[in-house]
């Protein structure tokens, strides 16, 4: 069964050998660009939670002090 993204529907490339994706680990939609994670409740691919260390405003205000 393929992967799916969930806003866009075009398949998830992923290894052959999985079955199915793996709880915690993140794939990335390669024509959005989301990044996803395994809902452990739906059994589905949903967006993965946003990280805060990516945020380029704290880098600033943490650079001016």
């Amino acid at each position: 069964m393929p992967w799916r993204c969930p806003a866009c529907q075009m398949q998830i490339r992923h290894s052959e050998l999985e079955a199915r994706p793996q709880l915690g680990q993140i794939y990335r939609c390669h024509v959005c660009r989301l990044d996803l994670t395994l809902d452990a409740q739906t059994e589905r691919l949903g967006v993965a939670p946003f990280r805060d260390d990516h945020d380029p405003r704290a880098k600033s205000t943490a650079s001016i002090k």
